[in-house]
């Protein structure tokens, strides 16, 4: 006789990982972000990022303000900000793609852009 045994599936789905915003806001604000300054270099949790100031907006991301690529440069990633934006705008650019990219980095990288979702809704508190 052959018996099935239903169980439950556990639940993998990371419901609230752990993001001390205050720590990434503190080294955003450190951050010069000159129009004229090349590469900015920094780090937050361990991950590498070049900051990378341009004038003109990611076509390929809807025109959006702030994208972020693995670099060749480097182990890590490259954040493109657009330099048109107010002091406030770009910082919150910037902490945007740095929580996106955390999110991603420890497993929210599924289909449904949840790691976006998640940074979006952490940028707008």
């Amino acid at each position: 006789m052959i018996c099935f045994l239903y169980m439950e599936q556990p639940n993998f789905k990371i419901e609230s990982p752990e993001i001390n915003t205050g720590e990434i806001i503190k080294i955003i604000d450190g951050l010069k972000m000159d129009p004229l300054g090349g590469y900015e270099p920094f780090s937050v949790r361990g991950v590498n990022f070049n900051l990378i100031m341009t004038s003109e907006l990611d076509k390929s991301d809807d025109y959006a303000p702030a994208s972020y690529h693995r670099s060749t440069l480097i182990d890590g990633y490259d954040i493109y900000l657009y330099d048109q934006g107010s002091p406030e705008e770009r910082r919150r650019w910037v902490f945007h793609e740095v929580v996106e990219v955390l999110f991603r980095e420890i497993g929210l990288d599924n289909d449904n852009n949840e790691a976006h979702d998640r940074a979006r809704r952490l940028e707008e508190n």
